[in-house]
């Protein structure tokens, strides 16, 4: 049995760094479907959301140009924000950055969650800013 989780673990090293390599490919569904299938990886070792090599690519997917593509690597980060606080601190840049451009409701949606689970500096500043640029002109 340790000899298979071994194996399962190289396997998730490989098969995460293919992922990687498909991240920065040129078509946004590309793009999106490797998000989701580091999302399926990470499901399976919650650990890979701490490496580095895979902080960096997906903060640069929050930051990308494709709206689809921001939604899915927020919501991938998203999705451990409530379990694993630590997450928070480290994509907390990446996601403050975005909301302050941003009106996207998933955005806004997960800090709202975040704050829930955990206690940033900046986050009711963050808040308050990302609630009054949405509804600027609807109150």
């Amino acid at each position: 049995m340790v000899e298979m989780t071994r194996d399962l673990q190289c396997a998730l090293v490989h098969i995460s760094k293919t992922i990687l390599n498909c991240m920065g490919a040129p078509v946004v569904a590309q793009r999106t479907k490797a998000i989701r299938a580091l999302g399926a990886a990470i499901a399976v070792d919650p650990v890979l959301l701490n490496r580095g090599d895979i902080r960096k690519s997906i903060q640069d997917r929050i930051s990308d140009s494709s709206p689809a593509v921001r939604d899915a690597a927020i919501d991938l980060v998203g999705k451990y924000i409530p379990d694993k606080p630590d997450v928070a601190l480290q994509y907390y840049s990446s996601i403050s950055s975005r909301i302050a451009v941003s009106r996207s409701k998933c955005v806004q949606e997960d800090l709202r969650r975040s704050y829930l689970y955990s206690h940033l500096p900046g986050y009711w500043t963050s808040c308050s800013e990302a609630s009054r640029e949405a509804f600027q002109g609807h109150l």
